[in-house]
């Protein structure tokens, strides 16, 4: 029976350290030494513990809508500053652009003349001095041709070259036939009543008839080879002409090509062999053909 006790001691002491919390739930203990005795050691109720919640209270925290999103701020794309055209300085003695020839003049005179044309655009560029692109800045009346042909004189500005060692940014004067004719003082003398005939006049001569008033300015021009007007771009062969101290466009109306505004050139001699297939190349495509010529 001593031994019963103990044993009954020691359970009615679990049984009252689990009543006091010390432990969650436990199933029923037997022992057969305490025969059908059984105690079940389960507490009468369980208190549930809510853990604190770490950090700030849910009230506490931002919501989305609170929380306020940097934007970033823009940053400008710079406007990149145009290129101002580069100034070209125009010697002096030269009219401004575009004063001549003048505009809107009262008379015009085409004149016909023959070139002797070179066989291929490879002998053209062989036998000038230079080839160049450029743009015509400025164009001044030059001296009339046995005082009756006038002539023009024009400043081209180089932008490229491909023959001749002329440096982009050089300025250069190229002579053409061609200009404004100034007929004041011709119309004045045939305006006058003819003079008596000298002694030496054959019998029956009679004194001829005042000659006709022509308009007092007339642009004259040949017929292929028109003058150039500033603000023009062209490409030109040259060949530099000693005796007057400038360049001329070589083999006339055959050396020289127009460009348009997609920096193509078309030649003035549309139907010559010798150029017209170069009608709508670029101009690097030209000045290469060109540089290729004058190296070979």
């Amino acid at each position: 029976m001593a031994h019963t006790d103990s044993v009954r001691t020691l359970l009615a002491s679990l049984a009252a350290l689990l009543a006091l919390g010390g432990c969650s739930a436990m199933g029923s203990l037997t022992d057969e030494a305490a025969g059908d005795a059984t105690v079940d050691a389960r507490p009468s109720s369980v208190e549930i513990r809510s853990r604190a919640p770490i950090g700030p209270s849910p009230s506490a925290l931002p919501t989305a809508s609170s929380i306020a999103t940097p934007i970033p701020t823009p940053i400008p794309t710079p406007i990149p500053t145009p290129t101002a055209a580069p100034t070209i300085a125009i010697p002096s003695g030269w009219p401004s652009p575009g004063a001549y020839p003048p505009e809107d003049l009262p008379g015009w005179d085409m004149v016909h003349t023959s070139w002797p044309y070179l066989p291929s655009f490879e002998e053209l560029i062989e036998t000038a001095d230079a080839f160049v692109v450029g743009e015509v800045v400025a164009v001044r009346p030059g001296e009339d041709i046995r005082g009756q042909l006038p002539t023009s004189e024009s400043l081209i500005h180089v932008s490229a070259s491909a023959k001749g060692g002329l440096p982009a940014g050089s300025v250069v004067a190229v002579y053409q036939t061609g200009g404004v004719e100034d007929h004041t003082a011709r119309n004045k003398d045939s305006s006058r009543s003819p003079a008596p005939l000298p002694p030496e006049a054959p019998p029956g001569a009679e004194p001829l008839p005042p000659g006709p008033t022509l308009p007092p300015l007339m642009l004259t021009e040949l017929e292929d080879n028109p003058i150039f007007r500033a603000g023009e771009p062209v490409a030109l062969a040259l060949q530099w002409s000693p005796a007057i101290d400038m360049y001329l466009v070589w083999v006339g109306p055959q050396g020289r090509f127009r460009v348009d505004d997609q920096d193509r050139v078309h030649p003035m001699l549309l139907e010559d062999p010798a150029v017209g297939s170069l009608d709508g190349l670029t101009i690097d495509e030209l000045l290469a053909r060109v540089g290729a010529i004058a190296t070979d």
